[in-house]
Order: structure tokens, then sequence, then C-alpha cells
């Protein structure tokens, strides 16, 4: 039996605890690294703990980052991640590994700046959180692109947010 549809706010870098409708919540750990090859990763793990069992209709990160290239298009993908990692992790660790196709790309253009009015990326992450909806290990979703201006980026990790759309099933 269908009980309801509930919409999750969950916001980076904050308390995580028991979901429940309309409730914000945050990651659990979020740091910015860098491939062997110097590609700059945003790593992110979301508290979706309260989603078990729970059937997942759409989930999106986005996230709105007002240092973006203006006069190029930017791709950003995201990857799930496949191996635990820690919000102490350096340019010097190695990094997590990540899945070898991605869950979702998003080109951004100059266009996009200016139809929305500012940079913001979607990116479509259904497919991890029904796996971890289902009991998949959640390690987070890593986002790539060349063109992240590392300290800017820093300073906007707790800008990330992950819109999940989720049925309750009786």
């Amino acid at each position: 039996m269908k009980r309801m549809i509930a919409l999750f706010f969950v916001l980076a870098m904050g308390p995580t605890s028991g979901l429940a409708a309309g409730d914000a919540l945050v990651a659990e750990t979020a740091v910015i690294t860098v491939t062997d090859e110097g590609t700059p990763v945003v790593l992110l793990r979301y508290d979706t703990a309260g989603l078990t069992g729970h059937y997942i209709h759409n989930a999106v990160l986005e996230w709105v980052l007002p240092i973006m290239p203006v006069d190029r298009a930017t791709e950003y993908a995201a990857y799930a991640v496949e191996s635990r990692w820690t919000g102490a992790l350096t340019d010097r660790d190695p990094l997590p590994v990540l899945g070898t196709k991605p869950l979702a790309v998003w080109d951004f253009t100059p266009k996009d700046r200016l139809r929305a009015g500012r940079s913001v990326i979607r990116l479509q992450v259904t497919g991890a959180v029904q796996g971890w909806s289902n009991g998949d290990t959640n390690y987070g979703i890593a986002v790539v692109s060349r063109d992240f201006d590392r300290a800017a980026v820093k300073t906007l990790l707790s800008e990330a947010k992950l819109y999940v759309w989720n049925e309750i099933l009786d």
C-alpha cells in the first residue's frame, strides 16, 4: 500500500539523523581532492539511512557555483564512490575507488548561466540513491571537473544539495 510521497532536502555539512518529510539533512563528510592527473574531485557523502526500504522516484544533486568559467563549456560528472574514505583525506592520500561509468554528466555552457541567472549544476543520481535505499553501501558521490576552482569550491562544499523524491511503501 502506498502511503505518501515525500521530498527530502539533504544539505551538506550539518547534523544528520532520521528522515521525516520535509527534513533538511546534511552530508556526513565533504572534501575536495585531486586525481593522479591533477583533476579536482569533490567527494560528498550523505546520511540516507532514513531512506532504507523506500522507493526512490528521483534524486538530483544540485549545486550553485558562482565561480565558473563563463566563456566556455564545462563538463561536470558524478560518479559513485566505491570504497571507504574520510573527511581527513588530503591530496597526498590515494583517491577512493570511483565507478567506471558516470552516474550523470552535466555539460554547463555560458547559455546555461544566462538562462538560470547563476551557475547551477544538476546531476541525476537516482540509481545510486535507490541502491542505498536497497541496502548498497553508501560511500557517497564524487563530482569531477577539470574546471573546479579549488579555493572557491572548498568554501562552497556546504552548498551541494541532494533532493530526493521517494515513496514509502507499506
